[in-house]
């Protein structure tokens, strides 16, 4: 029933006192599927079911709108960190103090799935202290597990950024499981993590350092630009003119290699999925077909190889996904499917009685912990030897002894 202004006589519908969270959760679900730059305040009221006025009553504009809702999904993060004690207190109570702060952790990312994935695709949109604030909490939360995990681990922090991939992969895929059996899920591959064994340093892949040399190709050097400033600044924001000026030539010059922008994200994205794809091809012609574990660690380490030394291809793969013309994110999109489901096929002669839908949500989880981590440029920087063994070692685990 509506109630009477008091101002004309005129009937005004009541306002639930949880409408400011309503319209922050329909933003995340519009963002995460468009992307930030894609979605207008008028989109955002139509999906909550109020006016663009109305919506106005509550958030300056998109960006601040944006802010809210990175802030208030971290500090559900937060709030479990800090309900689960410090350091001190898991020594003191053991392993079962963090199982359950990854237990309140998988519920506050389910609760809200798609926001996670914002704070590291749409980031970049907010403002400098926003942005700042951000990064910082999301260090501060990936310490915290660090010191959680103890000093006697190596490369606890390597481990405590994994574990925040896990926990996050829902936002990055539409496979779902009925709670709490997804909540369960999460939690045992987070175990499968800390439980997991990498192989000695220097049996497996190696980050590359330092920038390495210019391509000579004019063609590939404005990719590899493109790239860079794609994965810095996002797609929407970087012009021609910009990729330009960084090779060095003037904007129109581009038009002789790509006749649109456009064709340099598909060229870059196209690049990314055709790599993996030949890389697991590689993993497959060295493998023993009637082992499947083998194969199936064998297309781990392919698809890390590609990630540790791609990382700016893989970051604009996940985050400029949205900004492909229809036709060509169709097209990657059968690539993409063709290797989940390569993964998915040997993960069931591995472990024949998994479901197919929770073969390909374990792969999927196991994906998006190679390709989160290996875009966090300091992790690469310090460890390049450790981070590719604990990367394999980490998505073997999920996909071979997690209990779905």
């Amino acid at each position: 029933m509506g109630i009477i202004d008091g101002t004309g006589g005129r009937d005004v519908a009541r306002r639930p006192r949880d409408r400011r969270d309503t319209i922050a959760r329909n933003a995340a679900e519009l963002f995460a599927a468009r992307g930030f730059n894609a979605v207008r305040m008028d989109d955002i009221a139509a999906a909550t079911g109020i006016t663009a006025g109305a919506l106005y009553r509550h958030f300056r504009n998109k960006q601040d709108l944006l802010s809210e809702i990175v802030n208030s999904s971290q500090q559900r993060y937060l709030a479990e960190l800090d309900a689960a004690g410090d350091e001190a207190d898991v020594r003191r109570h053991g392993p079962e103090t963090l199982t359950t702060l990854l237990t309140g952790l998988a519920a506050a990312s389910l609760d809200s799935a798609h926001f996670a994935v914002l704070w590291q695709r749409e980031s970049r949109y907010l403002g400098d202290d926003d942005r700042a604030g951000l990064r910082a909490r999301l260090h501060g939360m990936a310490g915290r597990i660090a010191d959680r995990l103890g000093p006697d681990r190596p490369h606890a922090e390597i481990t405590a950024w994994v574990l925040l991939a896990v926990l996050s992969s829902p936002g990055h895929h539409d496979l779902v499981l009925p709670r709490p059996r997804y909540d369960r899920m999460l939690v045992d591959a987070c175990l499968a993590v800390l439980d997991a064994r990498p192989e000695p340093v220097g049996s497996t892949a190696t980050v590359a350092t330092g920038t390495g040399a210019r391509p000579a190709s004019r063609r590939e050097e404005l990719l590899l630009d493109a790239a860079r400033a794609f994965r810095r600044s996002g797609y929407p924001s970087v012009g021609i003119n910009d990729i330009a000026a960084t090779a060095g030539i003037a904007g129109p010059a581009i038009y002789r290699y790509f006749d649109a922008k456009s064709d340099i994200l598909v060229a870059l994205v196209a690049r990314f999925q055709e790599w993996a794809a030949h890389e697991a091809h590689r993993a497959l012609r060295a493998a023993d077909p009637a082992d499947p574990t083998d194969v199936l660690q064998r297309l781990v380490r392919a698809y890390v190889v590609v990630g540790t030394e791609n990382p700016d291809l893989v970051a604009v793969t996940v985050t400029e996904w949205s900004d492909l013309p229809d036709p060509d994110r169709d097209r990657l999109q059968r690539l993409r499917n063709d290797l989940v489901a390569e993964w998915q096929q040997w993960l069931l002669a591995a472990r024949p009685g998994l479901g197919r839908h929770e073969a390909t949500l374990l792969v999927r989880t196991a994906m998006v912990l190679i390709e989160d981590t290996v875009r966090v440029p300091h992790l690469t920087a310090t460890c390049p030897t450790a981070v590719p063994a604990e990367l394999e070692a980490a998505a073997t685990a999920v996909l071979l002894h997690t209990t779905v």
